[in-house]
């Protein structure tokens, strides 16, 4: 038996429907962020607006370990 390729036909009587067919993209929303990708996002701006920075930022962990520090550690720290 062969598959049909296509939208689905569905026939009622002596009519022939069909799916409708909207293909209008505008339609269609924008992705909407999980709570996790706008975390990591607005990490990554945090870490742009640290890079421009003379102030030390230390971004640290629960156990104190240090995660990250920012690129003006040189510059101040030494």
């Amino acid at each position: 038996m062969a598959s049909e390729a296509g939208p689905r036909v569905v026939q009622t009587g002596n009519a022939t429907l069909a799916p409708p067919v909207n293909n209008d993209l505008s339609m269609r929303r924008p992705m909407e962020r999980t709570p996790s990708m706008a975390i990591r996002a607005e990490k990554e701006d945090l870490k742009e607006a640290a890079e421009d920075s003379f102030n030390v930022i230390l971004d640290l962990n629960l156990d104190g370990n240090v995660r990250w520090v920012s690129p003006s550690w040189e510059d101040v720290i030494g």
